[in-house]
């Protein structure tokens, strides 16, 4: 009789809380599912991470209509007097400043223009039709001389010169000092670089300002890098050139701070990573999502609209990619915490700064405010749809030398601004297969989610109360057996939603 009770005492199942934060450490392809690190996630779209937890991206506004074609190129004007906001699209450029598009140029051979704001001027490259000049109030043909300006196909303003790509060459132009019109000078980097196309010419800052230490860069359609120290028309030294994957497009760099970052068919990298020879995918800025930089540039690397930009507020780096000449995702980078997540369902051609917002534009010849308010205007006031899984977690500790462990309940720690539905799901054992590309819908044509029944998981769906800006703390029933967990997010509201952490109450599991 004592050693049945002593059996009956080493069956009792005692219950422990697991805390699992939300997975700000960011969208991670690189990890297979059981050595990925707890605080990093399996899916993040439409989802970003930020230091307290995993926001929904914001909605898109419309701002401007009525342009013809999709809106290629959307640049801001800065000059001393005025911010303006051009767009171009179909052959023709407009001032869109005041959300009515203005028609300032037409009769252009394409809508691929490259752009630089130098002293006063706005200037336009595109490679076929002559290099355009803005004032503020007139878009008309460069007064540069020296060249054919039809033939210049990239234009950046480093130090005090701006400078120009010859298309199909290795030569750049430059102006004079503080030159908005002259004549252009040829600066042939073809045979240092030992073969292929000159792409881009940009400044690299090092120190985040504009001194004497300032570098001039030559990036190469093979992914050489030529680094020059000084002035060309002065004292001009080449600092060093570096290897490194051949670049996408011809919008394939952004500064940030005292760093250069170029987007290539490698990855993404900082020049400091290049010059050191840090330039395999796990040493990229884009390491832990390298498997999806590769995946992105196998479906649409060819095509035009990839480009990079640092957000207003220098928190977000976002890369615009194709996947088809109609859609178009963002691999979106979070400059303070290097988590990585994806935005889905906008297809965006072009993005710009303007006024400290971020602008894009859109097929249709439309203009968006991007990341205001709930609802995707572009998408006929759409919800966000938001999708997340976190790391699988084993728990270890919490249910000690069980191999198989029982969730009881699950308590989630999500805010909304408003009433909210959507759905908490309890993935097991690294089962990811049946979420594809919503955790709805299991495969196309197939049941919800909640009308499906399986030994290893559970759902629910979480209704909101309607006090604004609420954090949920619902206890949710579960029986869940298995020996690593992950909890997945659906989202698809007209509200804003931040994912905190969640609870779980874990028992050992089996018999």
């Amino acid at each position: 009789m004592r050693q049945a009770l002593g059996d009956t005492r080493r069956l009792v199942q005692t219950a422990a809380v697991a805390s699992l934060p939300a997975p700000i450490g960011g969208w991670n392809t690189a990890d297979g599912l059981s050595a990925m690190p707890p605080l990093d996630a399996v899916l993040m779209d439409n989802f970003t991470p930020e230091e307290a937890g995993v926001f929904l991206r914001g909605g898109d506004e419309l701002f401007a209509t009525g342009m013809s074609g999709a809106v290629e190129t959307l640049v801001e004007f800065v000059s001393p007097t005025v911010n303006q906001l051009l767009a171009a699209s179909d052959g023709n450029v407009y001032n869109a400043t005041t959300g009515t598009p203005a028609l300032i140029g037409s009769g252009f051979t394409n809508a691929q223009w490259q752009y630089a704001n130098y002293n006063g001027f706005g200037f336009f490259a595109n490679g076929q039709d002559t290099v355009q000049q803005w004032d503020g109030t007139t878009l008309s043909n460069s007064t540069f001389s020296g060249t054919t300006l039809a033939d210049l196909d990239n234009v950046t303003a480093v130090r005090n010169r701006v400078w120009f790509v010859q298309k199909d060459s290795g030569v750049a132009w430059y102006g004079p000092i503080a030159g908005v019109t002259g004549a252009l000078t040829s600066f042939n980097v073809g045979e240092i670089a030992r073969g292929g196309k000159l792409v881009k010419v940009d400044q690299w800052s090092r120190d985040a300002g504009d001194g004497m230490d300032d570098f001039t860069v030559f990036v190469m359609s093979t992914g050489r890098c030529l680094i020059y120290q000084g002035d060309p028309a002065a004292t001009f030294t080449l600092v060093g050139s570096f290897e490194a994957p051949e670049p996408i497009g011809k919008r394939c760099t952004t500064n940030i701070g005292g760093e250069l970052v170029l987007i290539t068919e490698g990855g993404y990298f900082t020049m400091s990573d290049i010059m050191v020879g840090q330039i395999r995918p796990q040493d990229a800025l884009s390491s832990k999502i390298r498997d999806a930089v590769t995946e992105a540039f196998q479906a649409g690397g060819s095509l035009d609209g990839w480009s990079v930009h640092l957000s207003a507020d220098n928190r977000k780096i976002i890369v615009n990619y194709p996947i088809s000449a109609i859609e178009f995702r963002q691999h979106v980078f979070n400059t303070v915490t290097k988590a990585w997540g994806r935005w889905l369902s906008r297809n965006t051609y072009s993005i710009t700064i303007f006024d400290n917002e971020l602008y894009g534009g859109f097929a249709g010849g439309e203009i968006y405010r991007i990341e205001a308010g709930v609802v995707d205007q572009s998408r006929s006031n759409a919800n966000i749809e938001g999708y997340c899984i976190q790391a699988f977690n084993t728990l270890e500790g919490f249910a000690p030398g069980a191999r198989y462990k029982n969730i009881t309940m699950i308590q989630p720690f999500i805010e909304g601004s408003g009433t909210i539905n959507c759905t908490v799901g309890l993935l097991t054992d690294y089962q990811i297969r049946n979420l594809e590309s919503n955790l709805n819908i299991l495969n196309p044509g197939g049941l919800p989610w909640e009308q499906y029944t399986f030994v290893n998981w559970e759902d629910w769906v979480l209704p909101w109360g309607d006090d604004v800006g609420g954090v949920s703390q619902l206890n949710l029933s579960a029986n869940v057996i298995g020996s690593a967990f992950a909890v997945a997010l659906d989202a698809d509201t007209n509200q804003s939603l931040r994912w905190y952490s969640a609870n779980l109450t874990v028992k050992p599991g089996g018999i």
